[in-house]
């Protein structure tokens, strides 16, 4: 099953995970998304490159806590 919760680190379970992740987006919406936010705000090179390939036009880490105390 999917766990995104942080970048896997293998290459082939990252695979697994993004194009099943991006194929159940696809199915339950309709649509191709254009923008990816990285699970937690992590990524990695060979996630960037999967991002990329799958033509999104942009892509954003988000970072939890406070922004003001």
């Amino acid at each position: 099953g999917l766990t995104l919760t942080g970048v896997p680190d293998d290459l082939v379970t990252l695979k697994r995970e993004f194009n099943a992740g991006l194929a159940a987006f696809r199915e339950n919406t309709g649509f191709q998304p254009e923008v990816f936010a990285y699970p937690g705000g992590d990524y990695s090179r060979e996630l960037k490159t999967l991002v990329a390939g799958a033509g999104f036009t942009a892509a954003f880490g988000l970072q939890s806590g406070a922004a003001y105390e």
